[in-house]
């Protein structure tokens, strides 16, 4: 069975607490990273136990490309508080730009302007592979702001 080192899956597991908490939250309640962390722990512990079990061998299928790609996108700066300044559909309308190149979508979606300045249009450059993955990062990123916007508070303790 492919593992993932612990220190990894560690580094994952605060980075995915900081995207659900934002930087101040992160930062203030050491609590709420603490169950957010053990909780991703849990479920990647429990992912790659059912993968085995499944048969699968490899750790590259879509949902982990797509958690890799959201964790990279933290890094570089796409957290929480970037994602959260913009009040609009941007995140999911990207996704949507990149999910339909190449299917019977396109059409509809053909010559939509891309909506964020800074980061860069990828349509058209990049292989079906890697444009779900990113299409899928950036629903994450949605997900992820709309829990935040649902219930502020209580996403300050227990969102998972």
């Amino acid at each position: 069975m492919n593992t993932i080192p612990k220190r990894k899956i560690n580094a994952a597991a605060k980075q995915h607490a900081l995207s659900v908490l934002g930087k101040e939250q992160f930062s203030k309640n050491k609590d709420a990273v603490r169950s957010i962390t053990e909780d991703f722990k849990s479920a990647s512990e429990w992912t790659m136990k059912t993968l085995f079990e499944l048969g699968v061998s490899s750790t590259d299928q879509g949902h982990d490309l797509i958690g890799k790609e959201r964790m990279t996108a933290i890094v570089k700066g796409y957290d929480a508080d970037h994602d959260d300044k913009h009040d609009d559909d941007r995140l999911v309308v990207m996704a949507i730009l990149l999910a339909a190149e190449d299917t019977e979508l396109e059409p509809f979606v053909k010559g939509l302007p891309w909506p964020q300045d800074g980061y860069p249009d990828k349509r058209g450059k990049l292989d079906q592979v890697r444009r779900l993955t990113i299409a899928g990062q950036f629903l994450a990123a949605a997900i992820d702001q709309a829990i935040r916007k649902a219930s502020p508070a209580e996403s300050e303790v227990t969102n998972v």
